[in-house]
C-alpha cells in the first residue's frame, strides 16, 4: 500500500468520525424539537372550573416520527463514531 492510499483511507476514518458526531448533534436538535412537539400538542385551559382540553392528533404524530428519526440519526451516529 502505498503512502497516498493509506492517507486517503485515514482521511476517510476521519470523515466517518465527524459526519457521525453531525449525526449525534443533529439527533439530540432533533429529540428536543420532537419532545417540544409532543408536549405542545395537547393544551388544557380551565375556565369557571372547568378543565377545557384539546388535543392535537397531526401534532403527536409529528412528534413521534422526528423523535423516530433522532433515534435513528442517535444510533447512525454512534455506529459512525465507534467503528474503527
Amino acid at each position: 500500500m502505498c503512502v497516498k492510499q493509506t492517507r486517503q483511507v485515514t482521511n476517510f476514518k476521519h470523515m466517518k468520525k465527524v459526519i457521525g458526531i453531525i449525526l449525534i448533534l443533529i439527533s439530540i436538535y432533533t429529540g428536543y424539537v420532537g419532545f417540544e412537539k409532543f408536549s405542545s400538542s395537547g393544551e388544557s385551559v380551565k375556565i369557571l372550573g372547568l378543565e377545557l382540553s384539546a388535543k392535537d392528533s397531526d401534532g403527536r404524530s409529528q412528534a413521534y416520527i422526528i423523535l423516530g428519526l433522532s433515534i435513528v440519526s442517535f444510533l447512525g451516529g454512534i455506529y459512525l463514531v465507534a467503528k474503527k
